[in-house]
Parts: structure tokens; sequence; C-alpha cells
């Protein structure tokens, strides 16, 4: 049976890097603040450090977690996203992409988004004002791109 996995590198740039550990990818933007949300039916998440922006977008239900407890977002319920504006102004700790398309956000010092794999659509999305661009598509494959400029 032929390997079906999609071949996967890292994407380098002077802005940038996607770099790949030993169980997952890491988008090192650590120190960059949240400075902005945009909900419609899905949620995005603006970091910035210096000029530099890097938007998140998830499309589907996660998992906002304050230290070990987690609480349930559903994108249709608006008291449910409104819990996330308290990001507001923190940096990021530590973004994560699983091999499975788990997307882990570490945030301040308590806070962590948890986005899991759709079973039937996009979960969610990293655009880089650099040309780059991850997506967790259907049952976890992810797909890995830059624009060329």
């Amino acid at each position: 049976m032929a390997d079906t996995k999609p071949k996967q590198t890292a994407i380098m740039t002077p802005d940038i890097t996607l770099r790949r550990l030993p169980d997952r990818w890491s988008l090192p933007i650590e120190s960059a603040r949240i400075t902005q949300f945009l909900i419609d039916h899905a949620l995005a998440i603006r970091f910035q450090i210096d000029v530099q922006r890097t938007i998140l977008r998830i499309e589907n239900a996660f998992y906002l977690y304050t230290g070990d407890v987690p609480q349930p977002v559903d994108l249709s319920k608006k008291t449910e996203v409104s819990s996330v504006l308290m990001l507001y102004n923190l940096a990021v700790t530590d973004f994560s992409i699983r091999d499975n398309g788990r997307l882990e956000v570490a945030i301040g010092e308590e806070y962590r988004l948890l986005v899991d794999p759709h079973p039937e659509q996009t979960a969610w999305q990293i655009l880089a004002d650099n040309g780059l661009r991850v997506a967790c598509m259907p049952h976890g494959q992810l797909s890995i791109t830059r624009a060329q400029s």
C-alpha cells in the first residue's frame, strides 16, 4: 500500500519560521500580542509583534482553558465567544500545531486555546503577512503553503 501521508517541510523566512519539532510544528511568535478580534461565522484573532502580523482564524467550536479548566466555545453562541475577549493584549507563550491537526496556543500565564480538527471542514487557518498560510483541512490534514512574492 502506498504511503498517502502528505510530505511537509518547514517554511523559512526572515520574518517567520515554521519549525518542525519531533512531535509538532512550532510557529515561533512568542511575545506577539493579541491586538484584534473579528467575529463573524468564525473567530479571527490577530497577533502582532513589531510590524509582523499573524492572523489565526478559528472556524469551529474550540476550548479556552484557564489553567486546567476547559471552557467550550461554540461560535454560534455570542456569550461563549465573548469570553475570548479577555485575551486582548496578552502575549503568546507557545504556538504549536500537532501532526493530527490539533492547534494549541498558550497565551499569557494561564490561558490556552485548543482547536481540534473537524471531520468535514477546515477547522482553523493561520495567515501571516509574509504569505505563510497553514490550514487544518478535514480529518486533521495540514496544508502548509507560502505565497510567492
